[in-house]
């Protein structure tokens, strides 16, 4: 899951990456051709490094977005890891005391079986 959203995230990061690159490529295009462009140009010119000024601070939302969900995926990943070590350890102490039973079980047995031959013996 954590890493369908890291791919998902670099897929986007490289789109937004694009768009801007090309939004870039535009404006010096614009701005090289110099003097002799119509005036009309202007306003579109501003609008383009309005929309790579927009997809500028989109593309370091998504970043820090992601950065913050990947920071919390590992704080999970480390409390999930904390919790099968306490479950491991306590899975071993239970087959201990498991163990330490059955060697109690296994005394009583042998008792058992010496009290009935002895009131075998005796009837």
């Amino acid at each position: 899951n954590a890493e369908a959203k890291e791919r998902k995230f670099e897929a986007r990061v490289k789109g937004l990456e694009k768009e801007n690159s090309d939004l870039q490529s535009k404006i010096s295009m614009l701005l090289s051709v110099g003097d002799g462009v119509d005036s009309n140009f202007f306003p579109q010119i501003v609008q383009l490094q309005k929309q790579v000024a927009s997809l500028t601070s989109e593309l370091e939302s998504e970043r820090i977005q992601s950065s913050n969900e990947i920071q919390d995926l590992r704080e999970k990943l480390s409390e999930a890891q904390k919790l099968i070590e306490e479950i491991e350890n306590n899975l071993t102490r239970a087959t201990e005391h498991l163990e330490e039973s059955q060697v109690e079980c296994d005394k009583l047995n042998n008792v058992i079986q010496q009290v009935q031959v002895v009131l075998k013996g005796n009837a």
